[in-house]
């Protein structure tokens, strides 16, 4: 997070500290701080998200959150629990997933997100596995 906020010479430095993405100070400073504010993490899988991307690492824009979640919140996916359903209904008539994400105004990679991953569940449960 420190890094690729601050060091140019990290790789991901461009989508970070390159937009202006920061580091709040209190956590900059002290990762006893940042431990105060956000907790352990939760499990292996969890790792730091950014309520809002365009927002920088601060308390109150932060979380812990599970690979599912961080993919629903990277830029230029705006998946929508409607836009879920929809590929799930494209899908079911045969589509591609290339027919799909062109539809639908996304990737491939989140069409297959949404169908394979159980990302955006239903409200009756998880999405079941293609298989």
């Amino acid at each position: 997070m420190r890094q690729r906020c601050a060091d140019t010479n990290c790789g991901d430095y461009a989508d970070y500290g390159g937009r202006g993405i920061t580091v709040c100070d209190r956590w900059r400073e002290s990762f006893a701080a940042f431990l105060a504010d956000m907790g352990p993490r939760p499990s292996k899988r969890h790792s730091i998200d950014r309520v809002d991307g365009t927002k920088g690492y601060e308390p109150g824009n932060c979380r812990w959150a599970l690979p599912t979640t961080q993919a629903r919140n990277r830029r230029g996916v705006v998946l929508t629990p409607e836009k879920a359903e929809r590929i799930r209904a494209l899908r079911s008539e045969g589509n591609s997933y290339k027919a799909i994400s062109d539809a639908v105004g996304c990737s491939e990679s989140a069409v297959s997100h949404v169908l394979n991953d159980g990302a955006w569940a239903t409200e009756s449960g998880p999405t079941a596995k293609a298989g």
